[in-house]
C-alpha cells in the first residue's frame, strides 16, 4: 500500500506523484493564473497590488520584509489573515488550512475575504486560493542555504532539541554527523505549543514553501517543484540581494519607493560572525548533501533574480543605488530619534511625533515624507500587530454580519 503523501498544492493523495499528474497541475494553474507571471508593460496601467500572501521563510530576513508588507496593509486598511494563538504562525509547521486562520469560517460566511498574510505559514496553494481573492500575488524571500542553516540552528536552541554537546560549535558538530543528531522537534512559541513537528536543520526553506519531506532524494521532483513555484510566485527575493529584490518587488507590485523602505529586524548579533571562511569545505559539502533541495531552490531563484536585474538594465541599478541612499538616510533618521524595539516613547511623545524626513522627487519617486510613526511601524514584528489587527478584524466581522443579517430579513 502506498503511503499518503502531500501533493504540490498541499492536497492529500493516496497515490505517489506521477510526472504526468504534476505537469497537468502546472498547466491547469498557469492557464488560470497568468497574472502571477505577467510583466507590466509601458502600455498597461500600473495599479498597486494589494492582495498579497507573503510566505515568511525562517531566518531569511523575512521579518524585515514582513514589516514592509504589513505596513502597506495597515496603511490601506486591508484584512489580515491572523493566527488563532498569540504567535507569529498561522498553522506552521503544518501546511496552512482555513481552520488555522483566526475566525475564518465566520468571516467566510459573512463574505469577508482575507486580503493579506504576513505571518509564518507552510505554503498550501489550495488553501490560499480558498481564503484569499483571485488576484492575490505570492511573494517570499530565500537566503544562501548554509547561512540560513547556521542562523537557524542557533536561533532555534538546537543544543537542547538536538542534544548537541554543550559548549560545542553547533554548526560543525551537527554537520560532522547529521544522521546522529537529526530529529524532528516539537515547537513552542511562548507558552503555546504548535501542532506537529519539523526538522530545523534540513531543507527548511523548501519545506516552508510546501515541499514534501518524503521527496528529499528526488532531484527531478525538486526541479519540477521549482518550476511550479516560479509559475506561482510573482517575486522570490534573495536576502543577499535585498535592495535589488525590493526594487524588483516595488516594480512588480506597482508600489512607491516609500512603500519599500525598511528597518532590519530580528537580527542576532552572532550572525555577523557566520560566514564561509569559518568552516571547512568538508562541512560545507556535508550541508550541501544534507539540504540538497534548498540548494536547488536557492540556485534556481538566485539565477532568476539575476536575470531580472540584468533585464532591468542601468535604470534598475541606478534606482537600487538611489534606494540604498534613501533607506540609509531613513534609518539614520530613525536612530536619531532614540527608537528601540521596547521604547514606547516614540508613539506618545508629541515632539517626536512631529519629526519627519523629507525625500525630494526623482525620476523614480515623487517627493514624500517619512515620520517617526513610520520608524515605529517598521520596527514591529508581524506577531506584534496581532492584537491590534484582531480588534480591527472583529470590528469588520461584526459590521459584515449585521449587513448580512439585515439582507436576510429584507
Amino acid at each position: 500500500m502506498r503511503a499518503t503523501t502531500r501533493n504540490i498544492t498541499g492536497e492529500q493523495t493516496q497515490n505517489a506523484w506521477g510526472h504526468a499528474d504534476l505537469e497537468l497541475r502546472f498547466d491547469e494553474y498557469v492557464a488560470t493564473k497568468t497574472e502571477h507571471v505577467s510583466k507590466t508593460t509601458p502600455t498597461m496601467v500600473c495599479r498597486p497590488k494589494q492582495h498579497i500572501a507573503f510566505l515568511k521563510v525562517h531566518k531569511c530576513a523575512s521579518s524585515t520584509i514582513g514589516s514592509v508588507i504589513q505596513k502597506f496593509g495597515i496603511e490601506h486598511d486591508l484584512v489580515f489573515g491572523l493566527p488563532k494563538q498569540d504567535t507569529g504562525h498561522v498553522g506552521w509547521p503544518e501546511p496552512i488550512v482555513p481552520d488555522h486562520v483566526y475566525f475564518y469560517n465566520e468571516a467566510a460566511a459573512a463574505g469577508l475575504k482575507i486580503e493579506m498574510i504576513v505571518h509564518h505559514s507552510v505554503f498550501n496553494l489550495t488553501t490560499f486560493e480558498t481564503i484569499m481573492p483571485n488576484d492575490t500575488v505570492f511573494v517570499t524571500i530565500l537566503r544562501e542555504p548554509f547561512e540560513q542553516f547556521a542562523s537557524g540552528i542557533n536561533f532555534f536552541g538546537a543544543a537542547q532539541f538536538l542534544e548537541l554537546p554543550r559548549n560545542s560549535d553547533r554548526v560543525e558538530t551537527f554537520l560532522r554527523q547529521p544522521e546522529r543528531y537529526e530529529r524532528e522537534v516539537p515547537f513552542w512559541f511562548g507558552h503555546h505549543h504548535l501542532a506537529g513537528k519539523k526538522s530545523i536543520t534540513r531543507n527548511m526553506m523548501a519545506t516552508d514553501l510546501g515541499y514534501p519531506d518524503d521527496k528529499f532524494h528526488d532531484t527531478e521532483f525538486a526541479l519540477e517543484y521549482n518550476d511550479f513555484l516560479s509559475k506561482t510566485f510573482l517575486v522570490v527575493m534573495i536576502k543577499e540581494n535585498i535592495h535589488e529584490s525590493l526594487v524588483v518587488l516595488r516594480r512588480r507590485l506597482c508600489w512607491k519607493l516609500k512603500n519599500i523602505l525598511f528597518r532590519r529586524l530580528n537580527k542576532r548579533y552572532s550572525e555577523d560572525e557566520i560566514g564561509y571562511s569559518e568552516y571547512s569545505d568538508r562541512i560545507h559539502g556535508s550541508h550541501k548533501n544534507w539540504s540538497s533541495v534548498d540548494y536547488l531552490l536557492y540556485g534556481h531563484f538566485k539565477r532568476k533574480l539575476e536575470q531580472e536585474i540584468e533585464d532591468g538594465g542601468i535604470d534598475l541599478m541606478d534606482e537600487v543605488t538611489h534606494f540604498i541612499s534613501v533607506n540609509d538616510k531613513f534609518n539614520s533618521f530613525c536612530e536619531g530619534l532614540g527608537r528601540t524595539s521596547t521604547d514606547a516613547k516614540l508613539s506618545t511623545d508629541r515632539y517626536l511625533a512631529r519629526q519627519s524626513m523629507l525625500v525630494p522627487a526623482t525620476k523614480w519617486n515623487n517627493n514624500f515624507e517619512m515620520t517617526a510613526g513610520d520608524c515605529l511601524q517598521l520596527s514591529k514584528m508581524p506577531w506584534e500587530i496581532t492584537w491590534s489587527q484582531r480588534r480591527r478584524f472583529d470590528q469588520r466581522l461584526r459590521e459584515r454580519q449585521r449587513i448580512f443579517e439585515s439582507r436576510k430579513k429584507s
